[in-house]
């Protein structure tokens, strides 16, 4: 029997796309904000807005399993944000979500596990930072914070420190702003209750884009997630064990390919805060490694210390913003999609669709600061009514037959038949068939045949003419595609019961051929559309758009009767 992929979705993950794409635009309009002022504890400052949305969110819908699948949308959506390293926050996301999520499920859902929860969300984002600096710097870095905190504790007076008592009170001042963060998500949570009746939708679905659609331009592999990966090993390893001058060549040569390779992405090289703490760190491992113990302002051993520690940042930073743009790969998401993720990109895309509006309708930053309770309160209860919005969209989303085989298995000819057998049956089809041309036993190329009046027209050649363009061993007609665009621009509901694009290929997968006219028809009516895929591209072809239940039919298993 064909093969049933369901559109369907649980209550629970239409609710986290909502919470997410929220979640997704609070990182994304406030963190950005944040950043452009330059404000310092950024990061801690998220953490505290994004505790006092969650938490006003539960307060109106209690579904179990809510918070962690938010936190998981918000992550992955995150890769959308201009920010070149994505990895960081993804994670500073989803922990989040899990550490609320425990507390909750542990106390329940009262003020003390809100709190509790807040507080130890919020001191995450602490943790995190401290994590991250060790992973860029090395252990090295406590050593010479070491030395800097026994060097201030001298020139103070002070016979001793207490280390512990220094970090407990940051710890403390982080636990205190979780906490209220938790209290205001409370309080917002019971104003959007009181809000929710008078609310107005206003938000809207946007189908112009989509969270899978690969740009025409980007050209990557899933593999440069593992060559990066590799890299960075081996880079970070001969920097510990070799001398500066030995790890120099391969970690400046590594840096310098992910720079000239992914040049929108390494803007944090840019930022003068990145050569303020390189200068820093340099400077301070020079001076406290080994001086001062020695009765001297400067030491060379601490000065090749500190570069070393800069040389394994460069190496990190790079390689990360690399692994940062290979997540946006499209292939990846497709392949996680079909490995027990399909729920998730399913919500994403529907988060992704709504996103536009939802940031549209936030307040403004400044009104968030004057009246938090009562912004919050609106903002979770304009979202709410984003729901119906996005449960009306995915039961309007269109129905697709997929006609899949190998190259040359004989899938045209398959169609062909289903459509001959659907006409019988008074079925009105429109659409094309892309017929293969052969020379001798040879394919060099197809035509395009209008499916409704028979008429053709040369579309794709091996052969190159002037003014073609072309895709891999193939050249394409620009009159031959307009010939196709024009048939599948003038198809009605009034006139089509059916239609039929034969076939979806790799130039699709690129934004080009057939890609807008199939975005359009999908948009703008629910006709079901029979599509001819080759299995290589298939799961990739139907994450590419907004479809509903997709009937898969493998010419190889399905005779044309049975189909019919």
């Amino acid at each position: 029997m064909p093969r049933r992929i369901n559109s369907y979705l649980s209550e629970t993950w239409l609710k986290a796309a909502v919470v997410g794409s929220l979640w997704a635009s609070f990182e994304i309009i406030i963190g950005s904000f944040l950043h452009n002022l330059r404000v310092p504890f950024a990061g801690t400052i998220l953490s505290f807005a994004s505790v006092a949305m969650i938490i006003a969110f539960v307060q109106v819908w209690r579904d179990k399993g809510l918070i962690w699948r938010a936190g998981l949308i918000a992550a992955l959506l995150k890769s959308i944000s201009p920010s070149a390293i994505i990895i960081g926050p993804m994670l500073g996301i989803f922990s989040e979500a899990l550490i609320l999520e425990f507390f909750i499920l542990i106390f329940g859902r009262n003020l003390f596990a809100y709190m509790i929860g807040g507080a130890i969300a919020v001191l995450s984002a602490l943790l995190h930072r401290i994590v991250t600096l060790l992973i860029m710097y090395g252990f090295d870095l406590l050593v010479i914070i070491d030395q800097l905190y026994k060097y201030i504790i001298k020139q103070l007076g002070m016979t001793e420190g207490d280390p512990v008592l220094l970090i407990s009170s940051i710890m403390l001042v982080y636990i205190v702003f979780g906490i209220i963060g938790a209290v205001l998500g409370y309080l917002g949570g019971l104003k959007a209750r009181t809000m929710a009746a008078v609310a107005g939708a206003e938000i809207s679905t946007d189908n112009e884009s989509s969270f899978f659609r690969q740009a025409k331009e980007v050209k990557s592999s899933p593999w440069f997630l593992l060559y990066h990966l590799f890299c960075m090993v081996i880079c970070l390893y001969i920097i510990n064990i070799f001398p500066i001058w030995l790890s120099l060549l391969p970690a400046l040569g590594y840096a310098s390919f992910c720079l000239v390779w992914y040049r929108g992405s390494m803007r944090s090289f840019r930022k003068p805060s990145f050569w303020i703490w390189f200068m820093s760190i340099t400077l301070l491992a020079a001076v406290f490694w080994n001086g001062l113990s020695k009765g001297e302002i400067w030491d060379l051993e601490g000065l090749i210390i500190g570069l070393k520690m800069n040389l394994r940042a460069i190496v990190i930073l790079t390689g990360f913003s690399a692994m940062s743009r290979e997540l946006r790969n499209p292939v990846i998401r497709t392949v996680l999609y079909h490995h027990g993720f399909a729920n998730v990109y399913h919500s994403i895309g529907l988060a992704f669709s709504v996103l536009p509006g939802i940031i549209d309708s936030l307040p403004g930053v400044k009104r968030i600061i004057r009246k938090p309770v009562s912004s919050l309160g609106m903002i979770i209860s304009r979202a709410i009514d984003v729901y119906p919005v996005l449960k009306k969209e995915l039961a309007e989303q269109t129905s697709l037959i997929v006609i899949t085989g190998e190259i040359q298995q004989g899938k045209t000819t398959y169609l062909a038949n289903i459509i001959a057998s659907l006409r019988e049956k008074g079925i009105r089809i429109n659409g094309i068939i892309a017929r293969g041309i052969h020379k001798g036993e040879e394919r060099i190329g197809y035509d395009l045949e209008d499916i409704s009046t028979g008429g053709k027209h040369i579309y794709i050649r091996k052969e190159y003419f002037p003014g073609w363009f072309r895709y891999g061993k193939y050249c394409f007609s620009p009159e031959g595609l307009e010939f196709g665009k024009h048939i599948l621009q003038n198809i009605t509901e009034e006139n089509t019961d059916l239609i039929v694009i034969d076939e979806i290929g790799p130039v699709e997968m690129k934004g080009r051929g057939w890609a807008d006219d199939i975005e359009r028809l999908l948009s703008t009516n629910q006709i079901p559309q029979l599509w001819v895929v080759r299995k290589s591209l298939f799961k990739k072809a139907i994450r590419q758009w907004n479809v509903g239940e997709v009937l898969v039919i493998d010419i190889s298993k399905e005779t044309v009767e049975n189909i019919i």
